[in-house]
């Protein structure tokens, strides 16, 4: 016998599930990833050849010459945008001119070394750059794609060997038509332009490219990382957590006066520089003005510029830091209020976002998504 109750019932049901396909499908896929603890090792990664060398109780992973050089000759998951990102340290060989960190290659391309490639590599200086077309050959896109054909991330092989995590963040944006990378969740430029003939990623490898060329110098320490089947720049799956935009609108207002009040001070020794003739050293601080969040090189410069830079970077630690607890209280205070109202649902779903909170440091919690003006500007510092 029919009944319309029912009937209209599974009317809704099939709608739902509709609706809830088409939200699964066009949400960001982590394709592959590799996470390293103390507890051990989380790996998401069918299909590559190799992986990275781990010991238990170990917070990371490492690859390199000697190790294991991870790679995959035939990745199918992105056809369009993509996303790779990963924290490095601890470079173990000081030369490294000329060595790839990370090659992605495009076009089915397995046997070839430079062609239809995107690499991470250092230059003869020792300088890290993000190449969009490498010794000439034919670029990622299979063609001259790109208003520019690569990026300086501001770092250097000494930067790598340090002990301190820098992470990375590589974002193919097709329909932003821009190619960018991050650093330590800040864009360190942006290639314009980009509408790559072959926007698909079709292999990648850590360590050196393809035909075993470019191989690194020694090894370097790695954890959290993730393959994206979309465009997902730093701090952009945090964005719909609750009173994120309150929360990061005050991170970056106080982000910015203490950046200002530190760049004023450093304008201020700069002055007497200027009046001493001293111009090598005024150069040196000038670079630091341009770029105050990069790590500071201690070479030649002055013992009172390198206290405040230390006192800079410890006070910006310390605020993103009060910024985060004062996040975490609050969202533990909507946690309870659902725990009173027996919404079990809304408390797992909030756990799950305390635990993100934790995890993850303030600069990349409180992401500030580019402006268009930023992400159009290439190697902007």
């Amino acid at each position: 016998m029919f009944n319309p109750m029912i009937d209209l019932a599974k009317r809704f049901f099939i709608i739902f599930i509709l609706l809830f396909a088409i939200a699964i499908s066009d949400a960001a896929v982590t394709v592959y990833s590799w996470k390293y603890t103390p507890e051990g090792a989380h790996i998401n990664a069918t299909g590559w050849d190799m992986t990275f060398t781990y010991k238990p109780g170990d917070d990371y992973a490492s690859f390199g010459a000697g190790t294991t050089i991870p790679f995959h000759t035939k990745l199918t998951d992105f056809p369009a945008n993509f996303t790779v990102s990963f924290d490095v340290k601890s470079l173990s060989c000081a030369n490294s001119n000329g060595k790839t960190l990370l090659s992605l290659y495009s076009n089915n391309n397995y046997y070839s070394s430079d062609t239809h490639s995107l690499q991470l590599q250092f230059n003869d200086q020792g300088k890290l750059y993000f190449y969009n077309m490498i010794n000439g050959a034919v670029s990622f896109g299979g063609e001259e794609t790109g208003n520019v054909k690569f990026i300086d991330t501001g770092l250097t092989s000494q930067d790598l060997q340090s002990d301190k995590w820098i992470k990375f963040c590589i974002v193919s944006d097709l329909s932003a038509h821009t190619l960018s990378i991050y650093v330590n969740g800040s864009m360190a430029g942006s290639i314009t332009n980009w509408n790559p003939k072959h926007p698909a990623l079709t292999g990648a490898q850590f360590g050196q490219a393809f035909g075993k060329v470019h191989t690194m110098s020694g090894t370097i320490k790695i954890n959290n990382v993730n393959f994206y089947n979309d465009a997902v720049p730093p701090g952009s799956l945090f964005a719909d957590m609750p009173l994120m935009p309150e929360f990061s609108k005050m991170f970056h207002s106080r982000s910015d006066i203490l950046r200002n009040k530190y760049i004023a001070s450093l304008q201020k020794i700069q002055q007497k520089y200027v009046k001493k003739q001293d111009f090598a050293t005024v150069t040196l601080i000038q670079n630091i003005v341009k770029s105050p969040d990069s790590p500071v090189k201690e070479e030649k410069l002055p013992r009172e510029v390198l206290r405040l830079a230390t006192a800079y970077t410890i006070q910006k630690e310390q605020q993103g830091e009060q910024i985060k607890k004062a996040y975490l209280k609050t969202i533990l205070q909507q946690q309870a209020q659902y725990a009173q109202k027996k919404q079990f649902d809304k408390t797992v779903e909030i756990q799950k976002i305390i635990k993100t909170i934790e995890d993850t440091e303030p600069s990349l919690l409180f992401f500030k998504t580019p402006s268009k003006e930023d992400s159009a500007v290439p190697n902007k510092r």
